[in-house]
């Protein structure tokens, strides 16, 4: 698929799920879970690039969602976390401003702050979508709202500055 449509990377999302570590809660703060998400994100991106090489594999911020199938762990959120899988795979990152807004909503953080946190100089890609909310805090892939334009805006400044990378694809 990649040879046929000449796409540059494989894309894998950063979501791991808690189902697949017996006993830890969902919203765990414990080091020893962070520990153990961390190692198991670090092993599926390390798949991925055996298989298609360093250069041609990126990671996506996930947003938060309990719900199933995904029941994504806090650790895999953390951008601490996040940015030790992108240093130890040496893989690029892909920053998807709506997952990162969603994210730090949960997490109790401005989305700004959150997003600074991230591995920007790894960034390859972008995508962008609109909020809105929902049982489980908040959803994407919504029309924009104000204050998802204002990230936007300020995302891009941060690109024109040259503080961030210009991407390869902007996603809208």
């Amino acid at each position: 698929l990649l040879a046929s449509t000449d796409t540059p990377a494989v894309n894998m999302h950063l979501s791991p799920r808690v189902t697949g570590f017996p006993g830890m809660s969902i919203d765990t703060t414990d080091p020893r879970h962070r520990a153990l998400v961390l190692e198991a994100m670090v092993a599926d991106v390390e798949r991925l690039v055996q298989r298609f090489g360093v250069g041609r594999v990126i990671v996506e911020n996930a947003p938060w969602d309990p719900t199933p199938p995904w029941h994504i762990p806090r650790p895999a959120l953390l951008p601490e976390v996040i940015c030790e899988v992108v240093a130890r795979t040496g893989c690029g990152f892909l920053l998807d401003l709506a997952h990162a807004a969603i994210a730090a909503l949960h997490l109790g953080v401005d989305p700004k702050a959150y997003i600074r946190e991230l591995p920007l100089d790894r960034i390859q890609e972008t995508h962008i979508t609109g909020l809105a909310p929902h049982w489980k805090g908040w959803t994407d892939h919504h029309p924009m709202r104000e204050e998802d334009w204002t990230l936007l805006a300020w995302a891009l400044d941060r690109i024109r500055l040259g503080d961030w990378p210009e991407p390869r694809v902007v996603a809208f």
